[in-house]
C-alpha cells in the first residue's frame, strides 16, 4: 500500500521528516493506543496459503481468508487489501469500508485518511466518506486539524472540512503542541491552530514543537525557540537532539554536551561521545575511554573504561581488564567470564567462543551459549538465531517455537509477526504466533 508519507517525501523533501504520518501497511506492527485507548486484539490476521482472513485467539475463523493482505487491529479497526484495493473492518469483523481505496490509514481524531483515484479525503468511524477525495495530498488529523494540499498550496481544515483561515502556504505540517510548521518563500516558520502566523518564516529548517520548544536551524546552526518564537537556546550548535525530560544532547565543533530546556548549559560540549541519560546517568567518552556523568553534569563514575554500555536495571556492562558489571556508584558487582551486554527483564546477553547465551543479575548462566545472535528480552521473550533461522525463547530458555523462521518481530499484545519464506519485502509477513507458540496460518 502506498502512503501519504511517500508522496510527501517527493513533494515536501525536508519537511517530510517533520510532518509525515507513518501510516504504512504495518502488517506486523503492534496495536497502538489511538482513539479507543487500549487494544485487545479481538481479531487476529490469519493466513491460509496466500490469502488472509481473521480469526479469534482460539483460531476460529471470523472471516474466511480471501484478502491479499490484512493488518492487525489498531484503535479497534483493521485494514485489508483485496484485488489491490484497501478497505477497513471493525473488531467484530464487520466491514465498514469496502475495498475501493488506493490507500487507507488508521483513525486519528475519528477520521481516517483515504485515497481514491489519486485524491485524498477522510472517512468516519462508520466508513462514511465525510470529506470528499478532492485533495492532492493530505496528512492525518492531529489535534483536530489536518494539513491538505489543493491547487499546489497547503492549508489546514477541521474535521468538517472547514478551512481554519484563508491563508495558504508552500508547505504545511501537522499540528503538534498547538503549532504547525509552514514554509513560505523557501523558509520555515510556524502557525497556530487558527492559521495565524506566530513565527515568521525565517529558518532554513524547523522541527515540530515538543513540550513548548521547537528546534530550528539558520545559517547551518541549530537552536530552540518557544511557542512565541522567542530564542531559548541560541543558534550556535551543529546538532540539537530532542529533549528527554529537561535535558538534550548538543553537538558543537564535533564535541558533545548537554543543555537544559531553560537554555542553561549543563555540560559544555567537550566529549567525543555522549549518550542520552539512562537511570540518571549518561555514558560519555573522552580520549578513547568511557565514564558516566549525572544530570548536573558532574562526573559520577570516572572515565577509565575501555568500553561501556548505558545503565539498565541498575547495572552497566563495562570492560576494564576484562568484562564486568558496575553499579551506579561505579563499583564492580561481578565479572562474567564472557563479553556482556545490557540487562533487559532480568537477563543480559553474553558472548563466548562464537556463541551467545544469557545470564541473570547474579551472573549465573541461565541460558547456555548456543545461539549465533540474540536480542534483548521484550515482554517476556527474546528472539534468537541459530544459523539463518530465528525463534523465540522465554526467560528460562524454553523454546516457544522451533528456531525455524527467516524473520521475526518482538511480541506485542501477545502476538509476534514472523516470516517463513525469504523475502525482501517488509509487508511479506507469513503470519502470527502467540505466546504459546500457536500459529495463525495454514499452509494451504
Amino acid at each position: 500500500m502506498g502512503s501519504v508519507a511517500l508522496h510527501v517525501m517527493r513533494a515536501l523533501g525536508f519537511l517530510m521528516l517533520l510532518c509525515c504520518v507513518a501510516s504504512l501497511v504495518a502488517i506486523g506492527a503492534a496495536p497502538s493506543k489511538t482513539d479507543s485507548g487500549s487494544e485487545t486484539d479481538a481479531l487476529i490476521p490469519f493466513r491460509k496459503g496466500q490469502a488472509w482472513g481473521y480469526s479469534t485467539r482460539d483460531r476460529k475463523l471470523v472471516i474466511e481468508p480471501r484478502f491479499d493482505l490484512a493488518t492487525r487491529l489498531e484503535g479497534g479497526f483493521a485494514r485489508f487489501r483485496a484485488d489491490g484495493k484497501w478497505g477497513m473492518l471493525d473488531s467484530l469483523g464487520r466491514i465498514i469500508a469496502k475495498a475501493r481505496y488506493q490507500e487507507i490509514h488508521a483513525f486519528s481524531d475519528n477520521r481516517a485518511l483515504v485515497a481514491l483515484d489519486g485524491r485524498y479525503g477522510f472517512i468516519d468511524r462508520d466508513g462514511k466518506l465525510v470529506i470528499a477525495c478532492k485533495y492532492e495530498y493530505a496528512l492525518a488529523f492531529s489535534e483536530g486539524l489536518a494539513a491538505v494540499r489543493s491547487d499546489g498550496s497547503w492549508r489546514q481544515i477541521d474535521t468538517n472540512d472547514r478551512r481554519t483561515s484563508s491563508a495558504s502556504f508552500e508547505l504545511c505540517a501537522s499540528l503538534r503542541d498547538g503549532r504547525a510548521v509552514i514554509r513560505s518563500d523557501g523558509e520555515f516558520g510556524y502557525i497556530d491552530r487558527s492559521g495565524t502566523v506566530i513565527v515568521e518564516a525565517q529558518y532554513d529548517a524547523a522541527r515540530e514543537f515538543h513540550d513548548g520548544l521547537a528546534r530550528v536551524r539558520k545559517d547551518g546552526k541549530w537552536g530552540c525557540i518557544d511557542k512565541q518564537g522567542r530564542s531559548v537556546i541560541p543558534l550556535e550548535y551543529d546538532k540539537v537532539d530532542l529533549f528527554r525530560g529537561d535535558l538534550a544532547r548538543v553537538r558543537k565543533d564535533g564535541l558533545w554536551g548537554f543543555i537544559h530546556k531553560s537554555g542553561q548549559v549543563i555540560v559544555p560540549a567537550r566529549y567525543q561521545r555522549a549518550d542520552a541519560f539512562h537511570e540518571g546517568l549518561a555514558r560519555v567518552e573522552l580520549d578513547g575511554l568511557f565514564g558516566f556523568i549525572d544530570t548536573s553534569g558532574a562526573l559520577a563514575i570516572p572515565i577509565i573504561f575501555q568500553s561501556a554500555e548505558s545503565f539498565s536495571e541498575g547495572l552497566a556492562a563495562v570492560y576494564q581488564d576484562g568484562p564486568a558489571y558496575i553499579d551506579r556508584s561505579g563499583d564492580i558487582v561481578f565479572r562474567p567470564q564472557a563479553i556482556c551486554r545490557s540487562f533487559s527483564e532480568g537477563r543480559a546477553g553474553v558472548y563466548r567462543k562464537g556463541k551467545y547465551g544469557y545470564i541473570d543479575r547474579d551472573g549465573t548462566l541461565v541460558i547456555p551459549f548456543q545461539y549465533d545472535e540474540i536480542q534483548p528480552f521484550h515482554n517476556g521473550f527474546a528472539i534468537v538465531r541459530q544459523g539463518d533461522a530465528f525463534g523465540f525463547i522465554d526467560r528460562m530458555g524454553r523454546a516457544v517455537t522451533a528456531v525455524k523462521f527467516t524473520y521475526a518481530r518482538n511480541f506485542e499484545n501477545g502476538l509476534a509477526a514472523i516470516l517463513r519464506e525469504k523475502s525482501t519485502q517488509p509487508e511479506h509477513i507469513s503470519g502470527f504466533i502467540d505466546r504459546n507458540g500457536h500459529e495463525f496460518w495454514e499452509a494451504k
